[in-house]
Formats: structure tokens, sequence, C-alpha cells
């Protein structure tokens, strides 16, 4: 029970901390997203490229 308990902090400290720094990366975007020039499936930065 007591590591249920600690499990449960632990998380509870990661998301605050998490929360607080909040998004790595404001600018990033899903490849998927229509209107992008380089997404889709088989264009962008070598994900699905095809080769």
């Amino acid at each position: 029970m007591g590591f249920v308990l600690l499990l449960g902090a632990l998380f509870g400290v990661a998301y605050a901390a998490g929360a607080l720094a909040g998004p790595v990366a404001p600018g990033l975007q899903p490849s998927s997203t229509p209107g992008e020039p380089e997404g889709g499936p088989g264009g962008g930065h070598g994900h699905g490229g095809g080769h």
C-alpha cells in the first residue's frame, strides 16, 4: 500500500513540474496538420519517405 502512495506522490510531483515548465517546444505542430507544405504521408523530415 505504501508503494502505491509513493508512486502517486511521485506522479503528482512530476505532473506539477511539467505543468510549471510549460510546453517544451511551443511552435511544435503535428505533421498531419492541413495546409502544411511538407506535411502528409511521404513528405517532411524523412518520416515515411519511402526509400
